[in-house]
């Protein structure tokens, strides 16, 4: 049997609880993070934007990417 690929619309229809993808023509779902968990990965992404962009306490040239 072959399985049906996921659509755009696929992602529309996800619940609103999860986030949803589509990998490799297969949808992935999984819950979204808590506004904790959101706020903490933005925090840890801007200390490392300013160690590494701009030099504060990390290496001064380039850029983490």
């Amino acid at each position: 049997m072959v399985a049906k690929r996921a659509t755009y619309q696929d992602v529309l229809d996800a619940p609103e609880h999860m986030v949803a993808e589509i990998l490799d023509g297969e949808l992935h779902l999984m819950p979204r993070p808590s506004p904790r968990q959101a706020r903490n990965a933005s925090a840890l992404g801007a200390s490392l934007i300013s160690a590494f962009d701009f030099g504060l306490s990390g290496p001064r040239r380039g850029s983490i990417a």
